[in-house]
């Protein structure tokens, strides 16, 4: 599943540490109806 996530990072032109690190700090306060807003190809 990481390897997924830093794959479609790359092909998505955004840094995967970055994008996981921001990831962390919001997924506590999103709604679990928007948890679709932090993958990657939806930035």
């Amino acid at each position: 599943m990481i390897y997924s996530f830093v794959t479609t990072c790359k092909a998505s032109g955004i840094n995967p540490y970055e994008w996981l690190q921001k990831t962390l700090e919001d997924i506590s306060d999103t709604k679990l109806s928007d948890l679709e807003k932090l993958i990657p190809c939806n930035k």
